[in-house]
């Protein structure tokens, strides 16, 4: 498993029940009109489920080009997006891309980057 922000605490009865929970599931499915950060996006993706979100907000930028998205007013393009990760070439790749996305968001990348930010500032 990818290192990922989730990681710290795996021993504590929260990661054991999404570790469990994520077990039950074959993909990760993010149907938001708006979501402020695509927290669930990377806990599927660090658990090998490919990942379907809606076109909205932040998750196109969480999830780059490691999930399937889809406008969330067109059940349409729902069902498109459900055929898709149907195909097991297209899971595989969703996989892996997810993987090495999820691997990116670390607590050192998130400390790096505010640290960043605050020496321009105070600059």
């Amino acid at each position: 498993m990818p290192a990922c922000y989730l990681k710290p605490f795996p021993k504590s009865l929260v990661y054991w029940a999404l570790q469990n929970f994520y077990l039950l599931f074959g993909y990760g499915f993010m149907p938001s009109f708006y979501k402020g950060f695509g927290l669930p996006m990377l806990e599927a993706m660090i658990r090998s489920k490919p990942v379907i979100a809606a076109a909205t907000s932040s998750l196109p930028e969480v999830g780059g080009d490691a999930a399937i998205y889809f406008d969330p007013h067109s059940p349409e393009a729902l069902a498109k997006a459900l055929v898709r990760i149907l195909d097991n070439s297209t899971r595989e790749q969703l996989i892996t891309a997810g993987e090495n996305r999820a691997a990116g968001f670390t607590w050192r990348n998130t400390l790096e980057g505010f640290h960043t930010i605050y020496e321009q500032l105070i600059s």
